[in-house]
């Protein structure tokens, strides 16, 4: 049977920079009856980043990658483990499957890498950091990324030498593996990796126009988080100034661009709000969550990280039954006007 392992075994590691500790400022309009929402998240502890050179590791076209007779815990997010019946299934599809082997490559992704927030702010700063150590990087991905809409744009500003996705019929064994360590625990960041994966995007696709617009990001076309009554809302979006979209109608440079012209972001939890990430410093931010959340903080960490002022606002949920975080949402207009009126007061132009 394949085992999970911790840590790559027989590996070169390289340590590029420091361990560093973020404190993280609460949000512009903190109210004190919700501290238990943000205090878990005032302070993060960054590890230093590390990239581990392998030998002969056998990569799965499902992204599982093997180092002899183990399967790699780096395969997956977190903490995740595999059943055995999966992994024994593995060891017999494996063997049937023809191997072919290439010199090098590098290796960024999870299991979770296909989602857009994860692939943007887990694999992308890895890549980034082996960048900074090799300019002549052969990525290596999984068969499926090569559908994922947003995954060809998103790396074309990195020059890559060339990009593999691996055959569904095939697994690949690679020489020399460079396998860059995950830069942080999901939903939080290196500030530095992360700000400089944001410059790079804003040089790449951005428009470099003065930052003035305001943009309010709908899911409406979301299975969940849907604001229902955007209808209502729209008035008061309208007389503040924001403009209403919906990401998914805008292709990967599109939206970058559009948010680089961006100077305020409003709207409800969603992947959506991974888009901040083109916005130039400075520029303000708007989450509306579920009153009854367990608020997932990773915007409210990635504006810190960015330096974007944040502001948060809680909303009703449609039902009861649902776990919030899979329910929709009804907004008051009066409370979105005020939060609004708060943001535009407290704003300064982004830099």
């Amino acid at each position: 049977m394949f085992d999970l392992i911790a840590w790559p075994q027989n590996k070169t590691v390289s340590t590029v920079g420091e361990p560093a500790a973020v404190t993280r400022i609460l949000p512009r309009n903190f109210e004190e009856k919700d501290a238990g929402l943000f205090e878990p998240n005032l302070r993060y502890d960054v590890p230093a980043s590390r990239i581990w050179q392998l030998e002969n590791i056998t990569a799965h076209a499902n992204g599982w990658l093997y180092q002899g007779h183990s399967l790699l815990k780096d395969s997956f997010a977190g903490s995740r483990q595999i059943s055995a019946m999966r992994r024994l299934k593995a060891v017999a599809t494996r063997h049937r499957l023809p191997t072919k082997r290439i010199s090098k490559g590098v290796w960024i992704t999870d299991n979770w890498s296909s989602n857009y927030f994860h692939w943007l702010t887990d694999a992308i700063p890895r890549l980034h950091l082996a960048t900074e150590q090799d300019h002549d990087l052969h990525l290596i991905l999984p068969f499926s990324f090569q559908f994922v809409p947003f995954v060809e744009q998103s790396l074309l500003p990195f020059d890559l030498r060339s990009t593999t996705f691996i055959p569904e019929d095939t697994t690949l064994t690679i020489e020399r593996l460079t396998l860059p360590a995950h830069t942080a625990a999901t939903g939080n960041y290196n500030e530095r990796l992360i700000r400089c994966v944001a410059q790079r995007y804003r040089q790449a696709f951005g428009s470099g126009r003065k930052p003035d617009r305001r943009i309010y990001i709908s899911r409406s076309k979301a299975p969940v988080r849907r604001v229902v009554n955007e209808d209502e809302i729209a008035p008061v979006l309208s007389r503040h100034g924001f403009e209403v979209i919906q990401g998914e109608s805008l292709s990967f440079s599109e939206q970058v661009r559009l948010l680089s012209e961006c100077a305020m972001l409003a709207g409800p939890h969603g992947a959506g709000f991974v888009n901040m990430l083109f916005m130039m410093p400075g520029a303000s931010i708007l989450e509306i969550h579920p009153w009854d959340t367990k608020t997932n903080n990773c915007y409210f960490t990635l504006a810190s990280a960015l330096s974007h002022p944040y502001h948060y606002m809680l909303a009703d949920t449609v039902s009861k039954q649902v776990e919030s975080h899979h329910d929709n949402m009804i907004v008051d207009p009066q409370a979105l006007e005020r939060n609004l009126d708060r943001m535009c007061s407290m704003a300064r132009a982004p830099e």
